[in-house]
Parts: structure tokens; sequence; C-alpha cells
């Protein structure tokens, strides 16, 4: 039986614009189109950007809202991956019409007057207006760098890389897992592997295939050198999940 998490909407500017936000839910969520994986084993290809920072002493997750304290809503159970479109009209909110408890992205999959946005598409928790997840103007999908292993399969993180723009950027790829003997770590994040970039540098790096379990979230965060508007951190993950029966 579902429960409420909570009320989503979905704001954009551009009349007949759709948009698809990525969720996982439970087992079978109202107002969706059922299920996303069909396949025993699937790659994602996870891409995050962050541009402006509060302190350069706190770890900032790369993500593409501006509220940087917002929590995803998550339920630690029986997750599977979903999906659902919402139709925008170009003038006001659009109730989602689903229960979320993890959004993992949110792109167009049709466009109305323009090819891209025209302006910041944004998805947010009714009460409290808590931005979820923004697509950015000029842009067509949302931009955090996160992840989770649905339920019933176990994840692989193959490689990583990021980018430091006009300043210097302290990259760390995290997960919900144990160092030692990869189990799952519900709300405690451990580092995965790290980058320091000197400003206007990259850096890509393969993994040896990390086992990531079931419900294992993912994410990149960064220390930032500076906290100017021009200053950005880019940023990508790679993960191949399989289904374990």
């Amino acid at each position: 039986m579902l429960r409420t998490l909570c009320f989503l909407l979905v704001i954009g500017p551009a009349s007949g614009q759709i948009v698809r936000p990525i969720i996982t839910d439970m087992a079978h969520a109202c107002s969706t189109t059922g299920k996303y994986l069909s396949r025993a084993c699937s790659v994602f290809n996870i891409i995050g950007r962050r541009a402006g920072f509060t302190s350069t002493s706190v770890l900032n997750d790369v993500k593409e809202f501006a509220n940087s304290t917002a929590a995803i809503p998550v339920i630690t159970s029986n997750n599977l991956v979903e999906s659902a479109a919402i139709t925008l009209n170009g003038t006001a909110a659009v109730a989602a019409g689903f229960t979320a408890n993890e959004i993992l992205w949110m792109e167009t999959t049709a466009v109305g007057s323009e090819a891209v946005a025209v302006g910041n598409i944004r998805l947010r928790v009714v009460t409290g207006s808590i931005e979820i997840e923004q697509i950015s103007i000029g842009g067509n999908k949302s931009l955090s760098a996160r992840f989770r292993v649905p339920t019933g399969y176990t994840g692989y993180l193959i490689n990583w890389d990021g980018a430091a723009v006009n300043n210097d950027q302290d990259l760390r790829l995290r997960a919900e897992v144990a160092s030692l003997n990869r189990a799952l770590t519900a709300g405690i994040y451990h580092f995965q592997s790290g980058a320091y970039i000197p400003s206007n540098n990259a850096h890509f790096t393969i993994l040896p295939y990390l086992k990531v379990p079931a419900l294992c979230r993912i994410k990149v965060s960064t220390f930032s050198a500076g906290v100017a508007g021009t200053v950005r951190a880019e940023t990508s993950f790679t993960i191949v999940i399989i289904a374990d029966s």
C-alpha cells in the first residue's frame, strides 16, 4: 500500500513543454507509465554541474538548484525505477500527479515553441516550496550528480570525471557503502574516490567496478576554492546496474 510522502509541482515557462522526472518509488506508484527498467542490465551516465558556492569550507553537493539544504524524499523500501510525464502550461504550477521517494533526474521529452527551456523549470514540494530538481534556462535536462540503485539490482561504478571552471575544486565521489565489505550504510556517504583539480583543468578516473548495493545512493560533492558566480564544478560518473536474479 502506498503512503503519500509529498506533493510535487513542476513550474515551467514554455507552454506545451513536457518534462519527465525519472523517479524511484514503491512497487507500483500511482500515475506512472510502468517499469522503466526492462532489461537485466542497464548503464547510466550521471552528469552534474554547480555554479556559485556559499562557502569554501563546506562540502557542497554538485547539483543544479539553489537550495543546497533541500532534502530528496526517500522511502527505504522496495524501490523500482519508473517514469512519469508532466505537461506544462507555461503560466502556472502543474501538479505532478505521482508519489515519489527519490528523484533521479528530470528531462524534457517534448518541446513547445522553443527547443530548450526559456526559463528555469523547477520540481518542488508544495509545503515549504522546497526545490527538488531543476532544468536551467537553455537546457533540456537537470544536472545533479546523484543516483540511487533500485531494489533488486547491484550497481558497479566504472568511471568518473570532473572539471574546475575559474577556480580550484576538490571533488569527492561518495556513496552509502562500507569500504570493507561494500554493504549499505544508509545515510552515511563514504568517499569512494577524490581529485583535487586546479582551475580550468579536468580529470578522468577509471574505477575497478566498485560494487554498490541496492538502495545505495551515490553523489559527487566538492570543496570549492571560491564562491564567485563564475566559479563552477562539472562532473559525471558512470554506473552499471545488474539484476540480482
